[in-house]
């Protein structure tokens, strides 16, 4: 039987300041409006913890319950927004939790690797392979946060969890054809039930869309689009969930 007990390890879970060292260099060109960023790294120090949080990618909105290895205290609860806050935990040992996804049979097993001393999102996915669904989570370490945009950007990022379109998804920017790129290598496409790293836009109001790239198809599909005002120094996740047909696509300011 589960006790569903809210955790209590960390006095000052959710509202924690983190004083952040910055101690790695990035390179930033600035051309026609344009703007190419390069992590160097991303590795950086987060005062001797390894910080994470959750978001769910299931389709209809589904929350995941996250349990610690005991499988009887909730740590926290995945929704399909990005949350503003980090949990910590040991930076430099393995840790299991549990997702309980009762669809897939309960108790799923969430293993996370020794984080080091960074800030990750660890996006919940539901994939399927012939006639079995695979709980499919994937990380990615939030680099960019430590980095202040430049005066008039702000950061975004895509996390994909659309699984039955015909090729990875591209973020055009305004203009349907133009996407933006991604760093570490610049790449403009996002493949299914993976996200992007952040990358720097012009704040303000604008229209994204995501577009799939099928190269047997000369008319670009657009699954989704939505027009949004981004505001100056902000950090947003465009979150892309369900089909091609009949999905959903939110923009999250963190």
């Amino acid at each position: 039987m589960i006790t569903m007990k809210i955790h209590r390890f960390w006095p000052l879970l959710f509202g924690i300041i983190v004083t952040l060292a910055v101690n790695s260099c990035t390179k930033t060109v600035v051309q026609d409006n344009t703007v190419t960023k390069t992590v160097v790294d991303s590795v950086r120090d987060t005062v001797g913890v390894g910080l994470i949080r959750f978001v769910s990618m299931f389709p209809g909105g589904l929350q995941i319950p996250i349990y610690e290895a005991d499988s009887s205290t909730l740590l926290t609860i995945a929704g399909n927004s990005c949350p503003n806050n980090y949990i910590p935990i040991p930076s430099d040992k393995f840790s299991t939790f549990y997702a309980f996804i009762p669809s897939l049979g309960g108790f799923k097993l969430l293993p996370v690797a020794a984080l080091g001393h960074t800030m990750n999102t660890f996006a919940l996915f539901l994939s399927v392979s012939g006639n079995d669904s695979i709980f499919n989570p994937f990380r990615n370490i939030d680099s960019e946060k430590f980095t202040s945009p430049l005066p008039g950007y702000c950061y975004i990022r895509l996390i994909n969890g659309v699984a039955d379109a015909a090729g990875p998804l591209f973020v055009d920017l305004d203009t349907v054809g133009h996407p933006i790129s991604f760093p570490p290598k610049q790449t403009p496409s996002v493949p299914n039930n993976t996200m992007s790293n952040y990358t720097l836009i012009p704040s303000g109001q604008h229209t994204i869309f995501l577009r799939v790239d099928n190269p047997n198809d000369p008319n670009p599909q657009v699954p989704f689009s939505k027009n949004f005002h981004f505001a100056d120094g902000g950090y947003y996740t465009v979150n892309a969930t369900g089909s091609v047909v009949g999905g959903t696509i939110g923009i999250d300011l963190e």
